[in-house]
């Protein structure tokens, strides 16, 4: 009975094994396809909401830059987590997003009032 349980644990282990090397392909082939999406998103409500077509595709170009110079930090420390590489496009998207229609605005506010 115990040589069953020791099978049954190391079969355990090893599927956990084969589900996490799979989970790593899935996040890898499909990070490009979830990035692409969200930038395309993005770029069109931006574009839909802010008064000028410029500003939306100078937010996602200086993002970009800034999701690069992230990347490049993490590659020069060594091998990055697969889902490092995932969520770091989107989690920065999203919040470098959010910090750069408050300051736009901000800008705007300030540049009314005064002239």
């Amino acid at each position: 009975m115990k040589k069953v349980r020791v099978l049954i644990a190391l079969m355990v282990i090893c599927s956990l094994g084969l589900l996490t090397g799979c989970a790593r392909v899935t996040v890898q082939d499909q990070t490009g396809i979830y990035t692409t999406i969200a930038v395309v998103l993005a770029l069109i409500v931006l574009m839909i909401t802010m008064d000028s077509f410029l500003v939306p595709i100078l937010f996602l170009l200086s993002i970009g830059m800034a999701i690069i110079y992230n990347l490049g930090t993490n590659i020069i420390a060594g091998e990055i987590s697969y889902i490092t590489m995932a969520l770091v496009a989107i989690l920065q998207l999203g919040v470098t997003m959010d910090y750069s229609i408050f300051l736009y605005n901000s800008y705007k506010e300030k540049k009314e009032t005064c002239s």
